[in-house]
């Protein structure tokens, strides 16, 4: 389940809870917080290439390096062969 949908699902009851226990402001307090507690753990544990990010192995780095340039190569493959379909031949009506 990605993280977005996760924080809905949890968000939503937890709000009505919060609001009944605490008071409404809690839900802004404690749900701001939280979100403030993701960001900076987003922005020191996550980067945008392998290459840069601290926390794993050289053999890991070269593993996801050399698979995301052979994903590369399909999609590029997959873009050129779209243009080579018989698009007159597949339009054509036929009785």
């Amino acid at each position: 389940m990605p993280g977005t949908s996760l924080g809905t699902v949890l968000s939503i009851p937890s709000s009505g809870l919060l609001a009944g226990w605490l008071g409404w402001e809690a839900v802004f307090y404690i749900h701001g917080g939280l979100a403030a507690v993701w960001c900076f753990l987003w922005v020191f544990l996550v980067s945008d290439e392998a290459k840069a990010h601290p926390f794993i192995s050289e053999e890991e780095k070269d593993y996801i390096v050399k698979n995301h340039a052979r994903q590369e190569k399909k999609k590029d493959d997959a873009a050129v062969n779209i243009f080579l379909l018989p698009y007159d031949e597949i339009v054509k009506e036929q009785d």
